[in-house]
């Protein structure tokens, strides 16, 4: 029989006497007084960019006693300190004057950046604890000018018409010239697929105050209208004029889509439904208040829509026009008069985007905030740093993709995509709360291969999970990392793949626009795409 108690007294022996291990007759056993100990989770916290002035979402530190005996927190026991410790709030704390051995309580920090640049400081906690005071370091970026935040949620109508995984952002209309009659539109979806800005009409009726966009015309009465196809449908709307404003930018003047709009007369033209029949022209059915084009290209539409000489044919299911009291017919409008890519328009940081989104943990998460910032490669908070570039077709914005064995040369890369989308032998879901999406018995793991016209190339892998599990199990969620379906019902997508907005779940995607020049040495010109 081993007796442990001796062979621990024979390894002490060497530093110790007898009757402190328990030799002898009377002798007393070495014991550690009580003690409290202070340690926190996690020992920083990053919050990453932050418009200046605007708050953040709270973070929380996990403060534990791993000792044996209480720890006391004087008052304040809270401190910050540093540089840019006024950038940084502590919010609420369950922590009272006293935390019991094996206890825990919360500390909650906003950041809150006064200017742009990085921001650090130190959290500090003060106890009895030998250690005492315990530090936690504190970082984030106050963005430049340069900024909009942008959400993943539920969408405008989230009891009756949910969304996942659609983009949002907020953006402030006016009536022309006016600083007062003004209403800012929340759930504007951000689309890298699509440009120009469009804003559906029911979104700025209503109460006060009224925004009167004024409307574009061919000459006389003739209105201007627009036909948007996407994959899955169309929308249609009256080409109108207003002062909008995207994060601290802001533009006189500009032509939007007032999607809905119905003071036309007569039907949708046969030329705008035909292709893509699905009627999407209302918040429940398109899922979103309007749509922010930031895509890779100036105006919505471009030369194929543009007068030329010799004279061009007009496309059918773009720009009609439509007098009070005839049918609408298909019209040429000038690049400079068509729908624009907002940024462009902006006196800077207009060659481009960036979609900076926070990276999501399987099977997903109720909301996501990130931001789009303006311009590639001009301020500090948009650099493109060791991302690489991807050239794509000039006149597609496209690229090739490689998926078991088949390569798909006008695949995309588009936001306003809210899965991966591609064909598969993935079993699709049969139920009717999620057509077209796959369902695989089990998450399965994959991976393809992306390649732009430069040659350059990655593998890129992704994960598949069961649609219909993640939509019953967690049907307040608005993100899902690994949402995938079929192109069987989008013929405009056969023979594709579409990296959607999962894509950009914790990568940052810049979007350089046509004609642009890439950053010395990137050997690139817009359209192009870099992460």
């Amino acid at each position: 029989m081993i007796h442990t108690r001796p062979l621990l007294c024979s390894l002490l022996l060497a530093s110790a006497t007898l009757s402190a291990c328990g030799g002898g007759g009377g002798g007393s056993v070495l014991s550690t007084p009580p003690a409290p100990m202070a340690s926190v989770s996690p020992m920083s916290l990053d919050f990453g960019l932050q418009i200046p002035g605007t708050p953040s979402a709270a973070k929380t530190i996990t403060l534990r006693n791993t000792g044996n005996a209480a720890l006391t927190l004087p008052s304040p026991s809270i401190t910050l300190s540093g540089t840019d410790a006024s950038n940084f709030t502590q919010t609420a704390t369950t922590c009272a004057n006293s935390l019991a051995a094996s206890a825990s309580c919360t500390i909650s920090v906003t950041f809150t950046p006064a200017t742009g640049g990085a921001k650090s400081a130190s959290l500090s906690i003060a106890s009895n604890a030998a250690s005492s005071p315990t530090a936690v370091s504190l970082a984030g970026v106050g963005t430049g000018d340069n900024a909009v935040a942008v959400r993943i949620d539920s969408g405008p109508l989230p009891t009756t018409n949910p969304t996942a995984n659609i983009l949002y952002a907020s953006i402030t209309f006016c009536t022309p010239g006016s600083t007062t009659a003004c209403r800012t539109v929340d759930h504007i979806q951000i689309d890298t697929g699509s440009n120009g800005l469009r804003v559906f009409k029911s979104a700025l009726d209503g109460a006060s105050p009224v925004v009167v966009p004024v409307a574009v015309t061919t000459g006389g009465s003739n209105n201007v209208f627009e036909c948007v196809q996407y994959a899955d449908g169309y929308t249609w709307g009256s080409v109108v004029t207003v002062d909008a404003q995207i994060g601290t930018r802001k533009i006189p003047n500009l032509a939007i889509q007032l999607t809905g709009a119905t003071n036309y007369f007569g039907a949708v033209p046969a030329g705008c439904t035909s292709s893509y029949p699905n009627n999407e022209n209302s918040v429940a059915l398109f899922g979103a208040n309007g749509i922010l084009g930031i895509g890779n290209y100036l105006q919505d539409c471009g030369p194929g829509c543009a007068p030329t000489t010799p004279a061009s044919p007009v496309p059918e299911g773009f720009y009609y026009q439509c007098p009070p009291s005839s049918a609408c017919t298909a019209v040429l409008i000038a690049l400079d008069q068509q729908i624009q890519n907002p940024v462009h328009l902006f006196g800077t940081d207009n060659n481009g985007v960036l979609l900076k989104l926070p990276s999501v943990m399987a099977p997903g998460a109720t909301t996501l905030d990130g931001f789009v910032l303006f311009g590639v490669d001009t301020q500090p908070d948009n650099a493109v740093g060791m991302a690489s570039w991807y050239g794509l077709v000039p006149n597609s914005a496209t690229l090739t993709t490689v998926y078991l064995g088949k390569t798909m040369a006008s695949s995309i890369i588009d936001s306003g995509s809210n899965a991966y989308f591609f064909d598969s032998t993935i079993t699709v879901c049969s139920s009717v709360f999620a057509p077209g999406f796959y369902c695989p018995a089990s998450s399965l793991a994959q991976t393809a291969t992306i390649r732009g016209t430069n040659a350059a190339s990655t593998s890129v892998a992704f994960t598949v999970d069961n649609t219909d599990s993640l939509f019953s199990n967690h049907p307040d969620y608005g993100v899902f990392p690994n949402l995938a379906g079929s192109n069987g019902n989008l013929p405009a997508l056969q023979g594709t793949f579409d990296w959607g907005l999962p894509f950009f779940l914790g990568r940052p995607v810049f979007v350089l626009f046509e004609g642009s020049a890439g950053p010395s040495g990137s050997g690139v010109t817009g359209p192009a795409l870099a992460f």
